[in-house]
């Protein structure tokens, strides 16, 4: 580092006789290292004045002395960190430990949203042949998750008037060879089912790829068709009573396809379109056992042949199905949509029979009234 010291003024001080002190102006150092000297010429004048400017010089030879030792303290090279040893590692500074990771599923828990609704009934019947009861319709469980900046999934599980489920299997000796044992034991007509179970990728705000289990988009009410989001504690006629659907409501099928919301004037036009397994003829077994006085015991077996969601298994019929619904809303008054459902439903091995379906809904709000259809 280098610094330059100009030119010292010749301070001049008058002293109260008239007599001149004078300090000897520094040269024109070229560097630090030249020397500066202050020469103080005084008369032999004594007294309180010349005393008061005997002890300023001294002070101010001090103050230069001072900045000439830091100027040469500046001016020296930095000292060399000593080499090390062969053989002999440099100690480095202690490095703080990492910071623990976070489990993957850290970064998913804030995204994800736990819900469910349960259905519970009093009944009461002046019918001779239906009893006055407490009836848990069904209880219903939801996870929806944001597992990425696009990616996210839904599952909806439902338990219908159930409450318990038996399995008991014994296997012994039976006259040289083995005897089984089965008995099924569960609660009165009750159902536990999986009705959702998708994973969607927004390609685009209005173009998202959905797959898994789906529910199937013929008319409004299969797809809002949640007890919570009705005031009603009895659902529709045309679910319950009315073959309107080839499948009551919740219909799900295993499949894939598009949904989405496009921005048309005032309102959104929404769309959904998929292909999947679809309708399928299954058979149905029932088994009747009877007790009569004496040993005369009947046990008669049932089959039913009806159409039934699809399998989340290998379908046994090569053609799919599609189905799709295109709505206009004016949210949140109005709304107005179009569906259908077409695909074959007997399995490959008989002849090929569509079952095909065409629905038009809507609602409408009137200030507190609202109307469906």
């Amino acid at each position: 580092m280098q610094m330059r010291i100009g030119w010292i003024n010749t301070l001049t001080f008058a002293g109260l006789l008239g007599l001149t002190l004078t300090v000897a102006e520094a040269g024109n150092a070229s560097s630090i290292n030249a020397s500066t000297t202050a020469v103080a010429q005084s008369s032999t004048t004594t007294g309180p004045a010349s005393d008061s400017m005997r002890q300023e010089l001294d002070q101010l030879k001090r103050q230069m002395q001072a900045i000439q030792d830091r100027i040469q303290e500046l001016e020296k090279p930095p000292a060399e960190k000593p080499a090390a040893e062969p053989g002999r590692a440099i100690p480095q500074p202690e490095q703080p430990p990492p910071a623990a990771l976070s489990p993957a599923y850290g970064n998913i828990l804030p995204g994800v949203r736990l819900g469910g609704y349960g259905s519970f009934r009093f009944e009461g019947s002046s019918l001779k042949d239906v009893s006055d009861t407490f009836t848990y319709r069904r209880l219903v469980l939801s996870v929806d998750a944001n597992i990425a900046e696009r990616l996210r999934s839904g599952i909806e599980i439902e338990l219908e008037r159930f409450t318990q489920l038996e399995l008991e299997r014994t296997t012994s000796p039976s006259n040289g060879g083995l005897g089984v044992e089965q008995a099924v034991g569960g609660s009165d007509d009750s159902e536990l089912s999986v009705e959702q179970a998708w994973l969607e990728y927004e390609l685009e705000p209005w173009l998202r790829f959905q797959g898994g289990m789906v529910l199937v988009p013929m008319g409004r009410f299969n797809l809002h068709h949640d007890d919570n989001l009705w005031d009603l504690p009895r659902r529709s006629l045309i679910d319950t009573g009315i073959p309107a659907l080839p499948i009551k409501a919740a219909w799900s099928e295993v499949g894939m396809g598009f949904v989405g919301d496009i921005p048309a004037g005032p309102g959104t036009l929404s769309y959904h379109l998929y292909a999947m397994n679809g309708a399928t003829l299954d058979t149905e077994l029932e088994t009747i056992a009877q007790t009569r006085t004496g040993d005369h015991n009947v046990i008669a077996m049932e089959a039913k042949l009806q159409p039934v969601r699809g399998t989340a298994n290998i379908d046994l019929k090569n053609g799919k199905a599609f189905a799709g619904r295109v709505a206009y809303n004016l949210i949140p008054d109005y709304e107005l949509g179009l569906s259908g459902y077409y695909g074959r439903y007997t399995p490959q091995f008989l002849s090929s029979q569509p079952v095909w379906a065409f629905g038009v809904d809507g609602k409408a709000t009137f200030g507190g009234l609202e109307v469906q259809a």
